[in-house]
C-alpha cells in the first residue's frame, strides 16, 4: 500500500522554511545584525548573551552561542540548485631565496559554484525577457555611420555566428558569449579588513541595461567565484 501524504504544516508554515535557521526569529536576527547594522562580531556576540539571558528562565536557549556559530550558518545558506562550494589553494614550487613574497607562503581559499548552471539561471529568468539579443545584428544610426551599442552588434560576435552554422549538427543553436571579470574588494565586517577577489559573469547576449540591472532577485551580473587569503 502507498503510505499517506505528510501532514500539512500547520499554519501553512513549512517547518524548513528557514533553513539553516531554526526560526524567522533566528533568519531575522541574523539579516538584521549581519545585512543591515553590519555589526561586529563583538556586539553580535553581545546580544546573543541577551537574547540567552531572557530565554533561559524559561528552560529554552538562544539559537548561537557567539558570532562564530552564526557566520556558520550563514555559510550554509544556499540559493537555488547552485550552492558554494569551497577549496584550499597554496603555492608548492620553490621558493625565491631569502624572503619570498606573500603569495608563495600564503595559503587561499576560492569559493565558486556552478557558472553554466548559474547563467542557465540568468537566461531563464523573465526578468530579461525583453533585453535577449540572441541574433547578432549591425546597427546603423540615421547617417548610415555604424552604431556599436551591445556585445552581439559587434563584428566578432557576427562572425562566430557565420561559423557556427558551418557545423550541420549545431544548425538551429544560439550563440551566447560569456562575459567575465574580476575586481578587487576589502571587506571590513568581522574579516579584519581582508582583500577579496569576486568574479562576475553574464551571458553576452544581455543588452547593456540589463548587464547592469540589479532587483527581482536577479541580476545582470552573478558573482561565480572568488578568492581571499587565509
Amino acid at each position: 500500500p502507498v503510505p499517506p501524504p505528510p501532514a500539512p504544516p500547520q499554519n501553512g508554515q513549512d517547518p524548513e522554511a528557514w533553513e539553516p535557521f531554526e526560526s524567522r526569529a533566528s533568519f531575522d536576527f541574523a539579516q538584521y545584525h549581519f545585512v543591515e547594522l553590519q555589526s561586529s562580531q563583538r556586539n553580535i556576540d553581545t546580544a546573543l548573551d541577551i537574547w540567552a539571558a531572557s530565554v533561559c528562565e524559561f528552560g529554552r536557549r538562544a539559537p548561537w552561542k557567539n558570532a562564530k556559530q552564526l557566520y556558520a550558518d550563514i555559510d550554509r545558506i544556499r540559493h537555488g540548485d547552485a550552492p558554494w562550494k569551497t577549496y584550499s589553494l597554496r603555492y608548492t614550487g620553490p621558493l625565491l631565496p631569502g624572503t619570498p613574497p606573500k603569495w608563495m607562503t600564503q595559503t587561499y581559499e576560492l569559493c565558486t559554484r556552478d557558472v553554466r548552471r548559474l547563467l542557465h539561471h540568468q537566461l531563464g529568468t523573465s526578468t530579461f525577457k525583453d533585453h535577449v539579443d540572441f541574433v547578432p545584428y549591425r546597427q546603423f544610426n540615421h547617417s548610415g555611420n555604424r552604431v556599436w551599442s551591445n556585445l552581439m552588434s559587434g563584428d566578432w560576435a557576427w562572425s562566430q555566428a557565420d561559423t557556427i552554422t558551418q557545423d550541420p549538427n549545431t544548425h538551429g543553436c544560439a550563440f551566447v558569449p560569456v562575459v567575465s571579470g574580476s575586481d578587487k574588494t576589502t571587506v571590513s565586517v568581522a574579516t579584519g579588513h581582508q582583500e577579496y577577489h569576486p568574479v562576475y559573469v553574464s551571458p553576452g547576449v544581455l543588452t547593456g541595461p540589463a548587464h547592469r540591472a540589479h532587483g527581482n532577485g536577479h541580476c545582470g551580473q552573478e558573482p561565480w567565484a572568488w578568492i581571499h587569503g587565509v
